[in-house]
């Protein structure tokens, strides 16, 4: 279909994988406390209480 759709796609997972390697992305939250709500997608119903913490740097040594 549109080729700005397939940039924006790809600019999102360039976006996620940076956060993602970049930030811990921590929850205390266990499968036994999803209360599930069915819409259009299946989602949590209080939400996703999470908080983010920077991963440490490591560097190279040769």
């Amino acid at each position: 279909s549109c080729v700005g759709r397939k940039y924006a796609m790809l600019k999102l997972k360039v976006l996620l994988s940076t956060v993602l390697r970049n930030y811990k992305i921590l929850s205390d939250l266990t499968q036994e406390d999803f209360r599930l709500q069915v819409d259009i997608i299946l989602k949590r119903a209080d939400g996703f209480p999470i908080w983010i913490e920077p991963r440490k740097k490591t560097t190279n040594v040769m």
